[in-house]
């Protein structure tokens, strides 16, 4: 991959990551927030904490489209107040919401999560990340998502599995 592509797309992908923990913490005062990230081949944890806060940590995928450079769509895993995982999938906006958005993991039947808000750049799906679909990703040599667009248009974007299981134990690890 050439630097500056590269660069360019972990610079996405920070950017959403700092942006969708930012959005899960709750207003407060100014406090000092201590931010870390590492990466395991194409997923990143980040964690964000601060002195009156619980630590808030999120593994992410971002998917860029190699021909306009804009995101195709973003794969977060983040706990909530009580440690349970959750998932985000975060695709532009101008897609078909009825259809919601569908993951396929391996050769297993895929899992459709309907759209909980859409903005004027983005719509987000959320739903449950459980260890049984953990497993299933590390197992997996394969894994994509795909979502309609408004024209009718269906987007197939395939994720890279490489580094998951390494990421999610240390993501699991900085919660506990």
């Amino acid at each position: 991959m050439h630097p500056s592509r590269r660069c360019g797309r972990l610079a996405a992908l920070a950017a959403a990551g700092v942006a969708l923990l930012a959005a899960s913490l709750p207003a407060a005062p100014a406090a000092a927030a201590t931010k870390t990230e590492k990466t395991f081949n194409a997923w990143t944890v980040v964690c964000v904490e601060n002195d009156q806060e619980a630590k808030r940590c999120s593994l992410i995928q971002s998917r860029i489209r190699p021909q306009d450079k804009r995101l195709a769509l973003l794969w977060s895993i983040s706990a909530g107040d009580d440690n349970a995982l959750t998932q985000s999938l975060t695709v532009p906006a101008g897609i078909s919401i009825k259809e919601g958005i569908r993951l396929f993991v391996g050769d297993g039947d895929p899992r459709t999560l309907g759209y909980d808000v859409c903005g004027p750049r983005v719509c987000i799906a959320r739903g449950a990340f459980d260890a049984a679909l953990a497993n299933a990703i590390k197992g997996a040599t394969k894994a994509s998502a795909s979502y309609v667009l408004g024209n009718k248009q269906l987007m197939q974007v395939n994720f890279d599995l490489n580094g998951f299981s390494e990421a999610y134990d240390y993501l699991v690890a900085q919660l506990s």
